[in-house]
């Protein structure tokens, strides 16, 4: 989205410890997450119900995947798949880091949260313009050999563009006030309406490349706005100290900005590459196969979404031993998920999506297989940025995204579809070995154990129980 083993064992911190850290922190003159007015009960808690929220969203994702796929064909899934991607990808790449320094320094200074909100509210909104005036000029180049009247449509797509960057500052504002649920729901609303849009207009017989787009782009668009009308008053105008908010944001956004950068290009430069030298049909099997096998990070972003706020509140070494756990049981799950999905994928993904799309089965293994190692990288890399050394992993993201793409343009030109596949597991595999090598020399620690241990058992155990009892007292009061 990381210890020697005694610090993986009995100086883990449990979900309750964590709270009781952050507590002491406070006691310090630390600010803390405790001082959020809508904070979403523990971490734990917190995991699970983002856990669940991306459940539904995935069950929602699936229902929009196979009503495009199952209307279009891998030729329309290809073009509209070409033309949703740049109004997302574009303004993806122009955060400057904001999103993380909200989330930092709204939690190490919760008075100034609101001007911090505003001042990121306002430059998101700048920045968007300025994006898509650059993608609309930039589209008859990017997509050259495509329809021009698809062409002209990305063109207008690109209008969404300050919207993309908007939404990542309130899910940030939400985060840093401990709000998970409601940073899940401003992603699962718009999702839920693209499904019932696209059930809509294959039901009218108007389901085409275009249209299904906007079902993508359009719905963000509604909820971003209705977002920011509830979330004005929280908004704190500095207008005398809007430059000073400015630099604080900066100063670590632009320290974070390398891999919030690579981390957006990560997310397509496959689908980029495969754009450039295959057609549309190979560009929609691919897309079927990476959404597929990218069911995976429901595990890692709803841990990562919490993890980085809760340990940004606490010490380096409680912050480290909080993370080598999680990435521990992380892993374990990841795996279970990964067998799983191999297995099912065969008799399932053309039985769902279509005789049509048999051959990306053969992409599912490899893609699957990267899933897991950029997750258990996600997880371990927030060592870095709650220490203070985002920069690091910037560097190991700019590592990765170079193998990747030298990859990328050797093999796909050779072995297709599955050159894509091949080369983002060799660089995710690189991005690992990097992961490693950081956390000797920067955080002068092993890795910690991937394996559960006696500890995590016993973890794990112990906060089935909490939950157990708070369900059961719920159900009294009930």
């Amino acid at each position: 989205m990381d210890t020697p083993d005694q610090l993986c064992g009995a100086s883990d911190l449990s979900t309750d410890n964590v709270d009781a850290a952050l507590a002491l922190e406070q006691v310090k003159g630390v600010p803390t997450p405790d001082n959020a007015p809508h904070r979403d009960g523990s971490a734990s808690w917190a995991v699970l119900k983002t856990f669940a929220f991306r459940v539904m969203m995935l069950v929602v994702n699936f229902g929009t995947g196979v009503t495009v796929a199952r209307t279009l064909a891998p030729l329309g899934r290809g073009e509209q798949t070409a033309l949703a991607l740049w109004p997302l990808l574009l303004p993806s790449l122009a955060t400057l880091g904001l999103p993380l320094a909200i989330i930092y320094n709204s939690r190490r200074r919760p008075d100034d949260a609101g001007r911090f909100y505003f001042v990121g509210v306002i430059t998101m909104i700048v920045t968007g313009c300025f994006v898509a005036l650059v993608g609309a000029i930039a589209m008859p180049y990017i997509l050259r050999g495509y329809d021009p009247l698809l062409v002209r449509y990305a063109q207008w797509f690109m209008l969404f563009a300050p919207q993309v960057l908007t939404q990542l500052v309130i899910r940030a504002h939400f985060e840093a006030n401990g709000e998970f649920t409601r940073s899940i729901l401003t992603q699962l609303v718009p999702t839920f309406l693209t499904l019932v849009a696209l059930l809509i207009l294959r039901f009218l017989n108007l389901l085409s490349p275009v249209t299904a787009a906007l079902c993508y782009l359009a719905p963000p668009c509604l909820v971003t706005f209705s977002l920011l009308i509830q979330t004005w008053p929280r908004m704190v105008p500095g207008f005398v100290s809007f430059r000073e908010d400015v630099a604080i944001l900066l100063t670590y956004g632009l320290r974070s900005y390398g891999a919030d950068l690579i981390n957006a290009l990560s997310g397509q430069i496959d689908v980029a590459i495969i754009v450039a030298f295959l057609n549309p049909v190979a560009l929609g099997l691919y897309s079927v196969a990476i959404s597929i096998s990218h069911l995976l990070y429901i595990v890692q972003t709803s841990i990562v979404t919490v993890l980085f706020p809760h340990a940004s509140g606490l010490e380096a070494d409680a912050a480290i031993s909080l993370i080598g756990r999680t990435a521990r049981l992380s892993l374990l799950v990841s795996i279970v998920f990964a067998g799983v999905l191999i297995a099912v994928a065969p008799p399932v993904l053309p039985l769902v999506y279509g005789q049509d799309f048999q051959s990306a089965v053969m992409l599912i293994p490899l893609l699957t297989i990267e899933a897991v190692l950029t997750g258990i990288c996600w997880v371990l890399g927030t060592a870095f940025q709650t220490t203070g050394r985002p920069v690091v992993v910037t560097l190991m993201q700019t590592g990765w995204f170079a193998c990747a793409l030298v990859l990328l343009v050797v093999l796909v030109p050779r072995m297709q579809t599955i050159g894509a596949a091949v080369a983002l597991m060799l660089a995710s595999l690189f991005r690992f070995i990097l992961m490693v090598v950081c956390y000797r020399i920067v955080l002068h620690r092993n890795l910690p154990q991937l394996f559960p241990n006696a500890s995590d058992v016993a973890y794990i155990y112990g906060k089935m129980k909490i939950l157990a009892s708070r369900r059961r007292s719920l159900s009294v009061e009930v």
